[in-house]
């Protein structure tokens, strides 16, 4: 069984990056609705059997039992980095049973069913499977079978580090470059960038028609 994990930190610290043109109110909004979008995608798509969230606040537990109660919720304890975020995961999916974790980071935009389908079908062939940002940096996405195969080392550069433990690792590694996987939403130009390319951004994202000025 595969799942798909989505990390989501503390909504009273989402998207710093953006606090100069965002209130936080609106950067809620944003991350919330992107995190919406991935969970419909997710839910709908047949190579993954369960998508969890893991996240320290319990205002993201609540609303995910209102609005998406089939999501599995993973209380982080007070983690506050990613890597502990998907260590985390990486425990209680094995402990559950899960054969592979397909783990992604929630602001990717124009991420679709095809992306998807594509990192799945590597993983077929390939235990890890690493989906870079755009700028082969960062690391967006990426597929382990099983769950706990190598350790994340998620930040700055982190694309180069998960690379050489696989090369390490001396098992088979495939990287997946898709406009998807490789388009993050950090900065004022990746908003804008995403509201230029994707015609109902607007529309999926309540309250930035008001608050994102370009």
């Amino acid at each position: 069984m595969r799942a798909a994990v989505i990390p989501l930190k503390n909504l009273s610290h989402v998207k710093t990056r953006l606090a100069g043109y965002l209130s936080l109110e609106d950067r809620i909004s944003l991350c919330l609705g992107m995190l919406n979008r991935l969970i419909l995608l997710l839910s709908s798509a047949p190579e993954i059997d369960a998508v969890f969230v893991t996240t320290p606040d319990p205002r993201v537990q609540g609303y995910l039992d209102r609005e998406f109660p089939h999501v599995h919720i993973l209380r982080d304890p007070g983690h506050t980095t990613l890597n502990a975020a998907a260590k985390q995961a990486q425990h209680s999916l094995c402990v559950q049973g899960f054969s592979s974790m397909l783990f992604l980071l929630g602001d990717l935009p124009f991420l679709t069913s095809d992306d998807i389908y594509k990192a799945c079908t590597l993983g077929h062939t390939h235990p890890i499977v690493l989906m870079p940002d755009r700028f082969e940096e960062g690391t967006n996405g990426m597929l382990l079978s099983p769950p706990n195969l190598v350790f994340p080392s998620f930040g700055q550069g982190s694309f180069s580090r998960h690379l050489s433990q696989a090369r390490v690792s001396g098992l088979p590694c495939a990287v997946l470059r898709t406009a998807g996987w490789g388009a993050d939403l950090d900065t004022w130009d990746d908003l804008c960038r995403a509201r230029r390319l994707l015609p109902a951004f607007d529309d999926c994202f309540r309250g930035l028609k008001s608050a994102a000025k370009e």
